[in-house]
């Protein structure tokens, strides 16, 4: 059993729908979700979290504070706050689906 717990960060224009949250809300409900499951006991120490967001600086934080307990998936390559419509980006569209 290798779940991945997908989170994503909006920022960007969402502070016009929402109140930001802060990324340790997002790791505290990863953690919570993999201590509840069969994961907690089966995963061979490996907790994966499929990171997604608009903002650079939320994978720069999640490296710098998560990367010691997490395995941290990413498609993003310096992608943050460009369109999903650029034809190179299909294909990571579809990894993403693929993961």
């Amino acid at each position: 059993v290798h779940p991945i717990v997908a989170i994503h960060v909006r920022r960007g224009d969402a502070k016009l729908e929402t109140v930001y949250h802060p990324l340790e809300k997002y790791f505290e409900q990863a953690q919570r979700f993999f201590l509840s499951t069969l994961c907690s006991k089966d995963c061979n120490g490996r907790r994966r979290v499929f990171l997604m967001s608009d903002s650079r600086s939320i994978f720069e934080e999640a490296s710098r504070k998560y990367v010691s307990e997490y395995e941290i998936l990413s498609v993003d390559e310096g992608r943050a706050m460009r369109s999903w419509h650029v034809p190179e980006d299909n294909a990571l569209a579809i990894s993403d689906v693929m993961l």
